[in-house]
Formats: structure tokens, C-alpha cells, sequence
């Protein structure tokens, strides 16, 4: 089992015991791109487990995986990890399936470290980076890839009514979230830096794939749909390579899955999708629901982790781009989607709108489904709402 702490819900993704198999520390350069070190475990591992413990590591590979650490390189799953855009990305695959899967990861790991170079606020020799210190209407150029962000990022926006908004580098950044030293600002701070926000100001050059800002002092953060569009190229360049059966993480908070999950046992075939527990985020030990992902994606946002308390208020380091304010009812949200980076920016945006927003949306939007965890203040409880989920 490989267990996956969102930033509202804990997630995991039931796999059996997965091999480690980290990309940053790998036995050689040569095993890393072969994929043999952990298919090698893979294969000489298995047949040497007896009977009990085959039958433990399908019906209960937690369990397992805690008892016997010398069993936790037995996987029929084999996985890559790297850190990248301050997170760890994850592949997964079944093992001995995609025999020069790590030819592919590789090439993804690439593209990643590409996009972050682009795209982060925190280097300094970014796009972005250049981007929110250009002068007003200068046009920065991206990659085709990055500036594809840009685009969905703008349509989300707007068919959330500015609930997600990546032009809002400002407040985040006056809030002190974005150092990680939170603080409380006064009303006419928050006026001023709201006033800076505004994505019907970002202007899209699709013939050169350029970007400008149209207002002074605008400042765009793309941390709320980065690591999901991310997951989205990788999803296509795995696809591409002929690799069909698979899951990718990044963030521990985006998920894209895709094709079947292969049975441990000789049964032909295998699981449709890949099986994905939602944890309640206050209780960790306790599970909400199953959801099996089959070709879908999804992301989760939420301020179970991070907040700021301020005269009797929790407030969420989720700043709602309409107000200036952070948002206090919901704790966590995890949205499905076709595309990692839509179920991202869409999660990142109801954790600030309102229920009936939220339901107006889904309703709206057939292909989204939801699960909002949040604060129920007359009854001091958290309750869970579901939204298009069956």
C-alpha cells in the first residue's frame, strides 16, 4: 500500500507493498532507465514467499508491509519517484508489464523539471518570475506545454466566477502563506491587494504563446494548477509510448489514473481502475469511501494542515481571490475530473465558494464530481456533502 497524504483528505492508493525505487538515489544510472533493480526484486522475491504470506500480501498488504520488512521489495507493483517542484511525483505500474516503462519516466522526469523551470515562483530565472516583474503589457514567452496551463487556468476561472484565480500572487503573498509566516493584514492592505487581482487582465497570446499582464502590480502564482497540469503531460507522454495501465501522483495531492490494475494471482485480466481511499482529514484512521479511478484524475485542497487562527477564527491559507480573505467553512476538497490540472484548480476553488455554489457548478458541470468536507458552525460538527457522486 502506498499511502498518500493530500493537503485535506488522506489518500490512499490500495496497491499491495510497492518497492520503493526512488529516482534521485538509484543503484545505477543504467538500472534507473532499465527499470531492472525493481523488477529484478520484483521477480526474484515473489516465488521465494510461502504460501501464508502470498495470501497475506493480496488480502491485507498493510499489514504485511508492517510485520515483515523484508517482504516490502516482494511487490507486483513497481514504482518511480523524483522530487520536483517541491513535492514527490510518483509512477506506478504493474510489475513486469512495461518492461522500458523507466525509459518513459525518465523522459516524463525531464518534462517535469522543465515545467518547474517555467513555471515556479520561487526561482527567480522562471518565466513567471519574469512575468510578474515585466512592465505592464510586455509579453513573456512559455512553452507550448506551459502556456496551455495559462489557458485552462483562465477558463477555470471563469466558470468559477473568479473563485480560482492565478493572478492573486498578491494576496498570498501579503497574507505571508507563500513564506510560510502567516499573518493577519489590515483591511486596507487587503483592499489594496485585491484590487491587484483580476484574471480577465491576463492576456493570452495563442500565435506565440506568449504572456502579458494588462494592471500594475499583478502577480501570478500557478501553485494551485502547476503539479496537476504536470501530471496531465506525463499522463499524454506515458500514453504515447504505447504504456496504458498506470497511476502518477504529484504533490501527494494530484492523482491520474489510467487502464487496469493487474491481479497479484494468475486470474486473467485485472481490477478496472485503481482503487483510491478517501481518509477523513481530522481522523486518519478513518476512512470516508473507496472510489475505484478508471482513466479519471483527481485533486485535493484543503486547509486541515495549514492555518491561521485569529481572534476565535480558523483561517485557511487558501485565499479566496473575490474577497481577499481566506476561506473558514471547508477543510478539504477532492474533485474528479479528465484532467489533473482542471480537478486541482477546481478543488483549490471550492474550498472558498459556498455550498450552494459548489452544487450550482456540479450541477452545470456533469463531468466534475466532488467530495467537501467542512465546518457545520451552529452545530460546531464537520459534515461531508458529495456532489455527482454515485
Amino acid at each position: 500500500m502506498v499511502a498518500v497524504s493530500g493537503l485535506g483528505l488522506n489518500l490512499f492508493i490500495l496497491l499491495g507493498v510497492a518497492m520503493p525505487f526512488d529516482s534521485d538515489k538509484p543503484t545505477t544510472r543504467r538500472q534507473f532507465l532499465k527499470g531492472r533493480a525493481a523488477l529484478q526484486a520484483a521477480r526474484e522475491l515473489l516465488p521465494q514467499m510461502d504460501e501464508f504470506s502470498q495470501t497475506r500480501l493480496k488480502t491485507d498488504p498493510l499489514e504485511l508491509q508492517r510485520e515483515a520488512g523484508s517482504l516490502q521489495q516482494a511487490s507486483h507493483v513497481v514504482h518511480y519517484s523524483k522530487r520536483a517542484m517541491g513535492c514527490q511525483f510518483q509512477f506506478l505500474f504493474n510489475a513486469t508489464q512495461y518492461p522500458l516503462a523507466a525509459d518513459a519516466v525518465a523522459k516524463a522526469f525531464d518534462v517535469i523539471e522543465s515545467l518547474e523551470g517555467e513555471m515556479s515562483i520561487y526561482r527567480s530565472d522562471s518565466a513567471v518570475a519574469r512575468l510578474n516583474q515585466a512592465a505592464v503589457g510586455n509579453p513573456i514567452d512559455f512553452s507550448r506545454s506551459a502556456y496551455k496551463c495559462f489557458e485552462l487556468a483562465v477558463q477555470v476561472s471563469k466558470d468559477t466566477g473568479g473563485a480560482f484565480d492565478i493572478s492573486s500572487g498578491t494576496l498570498t503573498e501579503l497574507w505571508g502563506f507563500e513564506a510560510r509566516q502567516p499573518l493577519v493584514p489590515d483591511s486596507a492592505q487587503i483592499s489594496e491587494a485585491a484590487a491587484k487581482v483580476d484574471y480577465r487582465k491576463i492576456r493570452l497570446h495563442p500565435l506565440t504563446h506568449q504572456v502579458s499582464l494588462q494592471a500594475p502590480g499583478m502577480r501570478i502564482n500557478l501553485g494551485g494548477i502547476g503539479k496537476g497540469h504536470a501530471l496531465d503531460v506525463c499522463t499524454s507522454l506515458l500514453l504515447d509510448a504505447g504504456i496504458h495501465d498506470f497511476v502518477i501522483h504529484g504533490g501527494q495531492s494530484s492523482i491520474s489514473a489510467r487502464g487496469i490494475r493487474k491481479q497479484l494471482d494468475a486470474t486473467p485480466g485485472g481490477v478496472m481502475g485503481w482503487t483510491i481511499g478517501l481518509t477523513d482529514p481530522l481522523h486518519a484512521n478513518t476512512r470516508l469511501r473507496e472510489t475505484q479511478l478508471f482513466n479519471r484524475c483527481m485533486g485535493t485542497s484543503g486547509s486541515a494542515r495549514q492555518a491561521l487562527f485569529h481572534q476565535g477564527n480558523r483561517l485557511s491559507h487558501i485565499i479566496d481571490p473575490r474577497t481577499g480573505w481566506p476561506g473558514t467553512g471547508t477543510i478539504s476538497s477532492t474533485v474528479f475530473s479528465d484532467s489533473a490540472a482542471k480537478a486541482d484548480a477546481i478543488a483549490t476553488a471550492f474550498c472558498v465558494m459556498e455550498l450552494a455554489e459548489i452544487n450550482s457548478f456540479c450541477q452545470n458541470h456533469s463531468d466534475i464530481s466532488a467530495v467537501i468536507m467542512y465546518r457545520e458552525t451552529k452545530r460546531h460538527k464537520v459534515e461531508m456533502e458529495t456532489f455527482n457522486m454515485e
